[in-house]
């Protein structure tokens, strides 16, 4: 998860330097902000995470903690005092994800495109 966040990050600093701007929150679609999202949960920093929850929350991942179809960890929420263990499923995340990182990426390559046919492109000068 870490690995696609720098992607993530990577990718729109791509398209800034490209485009010109940073892509619109339209563009960018639910699975590239769960993906965000459940890593910052599971590994994040903070680690006692309580932004826009009622309480401090605790995650623990130990070194089983399922496969890509499959991701559980634990969660402490003070609020509740309990512990639960969510899960979820990482390759559909992953999967959803490169779709709309390749939405992205194409504009790019299309602004790319259309740089180099201008560079190409004969000027009327005499």
């Amino acid at each position: 998860m870490q690995a696609i966040n720098i992607q993530q990050d990577a990718i729109c600093e791509l398209h800034e330097a490209v485009v010109g701007y940073r892509p619109a929150n339209a563009r960018i679609g639910p699975a590239w902000k769960e993906l965000r999202e459940k890593r910052i949960l599971c590994a994040g920093h903070p680690a006692n995470h309580s932004f826009r929850v009622p309480g401090t929350q605790r995650t623990y991942m130990g070194r089983r903690f399922g496969n890509y179809n499959r991701i559980h960890f634990s969660l402490w929420d003070a609020h509740t005092g309990k512990a639960t263990h969510p899960s979820f499923n990482l390759r559909r995340l992953i999967e959803d994800y490169d779709k709309e990182a390749c939405s992205i990426l194409n504009a790019v390559l299309k602004k790319m495109r259309q740089l180099a046919a201008d560079e190409d492109a004969p000027t009327n000068q005499p």
